[in-house]
């Protein structure tokens, strides 16, 4: 094994996080400017996007069962759904949203950091 702050670690934990990250599926996502986007990756930080609620179930089964090869885990603590909905022009937290298995659900009264 290589120790943390070895200068192989992060090229090691980039072919893990690459190889996990094309594991997401494609054909979900969500659609802007003629793109598809399916997911956003910084540094350890990862952010899945979706259009609907049955994407979104793909794309973590696939990103979980990708972590699970690789021997990680998610981590459902350190993590938040953030259900997103379109409203007269602007997108706000959809009120009244099922849970995501074990992740956290944001309300429009939730505070959290973003990717740090």
């Amino acid at each position: 094994g290589v120790r943390q702050g070895d200068p192989l670690s992060s090229t090691l934990f980039n072919i893990v996080m690459d190889h996990i990250l094309m594991a997401v599926p494609t054909r979900v996502g969500y659609i802007h400017q003629g793109r598809r986007w399916t997911c956003m990756a910084f540094a350890d930080d990862v952010v899945l996007i979706s259009s609907s609620r049955a994407g979104m179930t793909a794309l973590t089964g696939a990103f979980g069962e990708a972590l699970k090869e690789c021997g990680m885990t998610l981590n459902a603590a350190k993590s938040l759904y953030v259900p997103l909905t379109p409203r007269m022009g602007r997108l706000v937290i959809a009120p009244e949203t099922p849970t995501m298995g074990d992740i956290p659900v944001a309300g429009a009264d939730s505070e959290w950091r973003y990717l740090g």
